[in-house]
Protein backbone atom coordinates (compact mmCIF):
# COMPACT_ATOMS: atom_id res chain seq x y z
CA UNK A 1 0.00 0.00 0.00
CA UNK A 2 1.25 3.63 -0.47
CA UNK A 3 1.15 5.77 2.13
CA UNK A 4 -2.32 7.15 0.95
CA UNK A 5 -3.77 3.49 1.30
CA UNK A 6 -2.92 3.12 4.96
CA UNK A 7 -3.92 6.33 5.56
CA UNK A 8 -7.12 5.55 4.26
CA UNK A 9 -7.29 2.20 6.18
CA UNK A 10 -6.76 3.69 9.53
CA UNK A 11 -9.72 6.03 8.69
CA UNK A 12 -11.73 3.14 7.74
CA UNK A 13 -10.54 1.55 11.32
CA UNK A 14 -10.96 4.57 13.22
CA UNK A 15 -15.07 5.22 11.40
CA UNK A 16 -15.70 1.47 12.32
CA UNK A 17 -14.64 1.98 16.39
CA UNK A 18 -16.47 5.57 16.16
CA UNK A 19 -19.75 3.27 14.78
CA UNK A 20 -19.34 1.20 17.13
CA UNK A 21 -18.94 3.08 20.40
CA UNK A 22 -22.19 4.62 18.66
CA UNK A 23 -24.20 2.14 19.02
CA UNK A 24 -23.52 1.04 22.00
CA UNK A 25 -24.02 4.30 23.42
CA UNK A 26 -27.60 3.87 21.98
CA UNK A 27 -28.17 0.26 23.31
CA UNK A 28 -26.82 1.97 26.69
CA UNK A 29 -29.49 4.82 26.03
CA UNK A 30 -32.43 2.26 25.63
CA UNK A 31 -31.62 0.26 28.54
CA UNK A 32 -31.39 3.67 30.74
CA UNK A 33 -34.61 4.72 29.29
CA UNK A 34 -36.42 1.44 30.13
CA UNK A 35 -35.18 1.42 33.51
CA UNK A 36 -36.07 5.02 33.94
CA UNK A 37 -39.94 4.33 32.95
CA UNK A 38 -39.70 1.49 35.07
CA UNK A 39 -39.42 3.69 38.16
CA UNK A 40 -41.72 6.12 36.76
CA UNK A 41 -44.48 3.33 36.99
CA UNK A 42 -43.39 2.02 40.10
CA UNK A 43 -43.40 5.66 41.89
CA UNK A 44 -46.93 6.09 40.01
CA UNK A 45 -47.81 3.34 41.74
CA UNK A 46 -46.35 4.11 45.42
CA UNK A 47 -48.16 7.40 45.45
CA UNK A 48 -51.54 5.58 44.50
CA UNK A 49 -51.11 3.06 47.58
CA UNK A 50 -49.92 6.04 49.45
CA UNK A 51 -52.74 8.16 49.00
CA UNK A 52 -55.14 4.61 49.70
CA UNK A 53 -53.29 4.50 52.61
CA UNK A 54 -53.88 7.93 54.11
CA UNK A 55 -57.63 7.65 53.28
CA UNK A 56 -57.80 4.56 55.28
CA UNK A 57 -55.51 6.04 58.33
CA UNK A 58 -58.09 9.51 58.31
CA UNK A 59 -61.20 7.63 57.98
CA UNK A 60 -60.11 5.26 61.15
CA UNK A 61 -59.05 8.28 62.89
CA UNK A 62 -62.46 9.71 62.24
CA UNK A 63 -64.22 6.27 63.48
CA UNK A 64 -62.26 5.83 66.68
CA UNK A 65 -62.11 9.61 67.61
CA UNK A 66 -63.63 10.16 71.15
CA UNK A 67 -67.20 11.49 71.00
CA UNK A 68 -67.63 14.76 73.31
Amino acid sequence: YENGGLLNLDNTRLSNLALKGIQELMIDNQKLHQRLEKLEHEHRTLRHKMKRITICVVQLSQDFSPMW
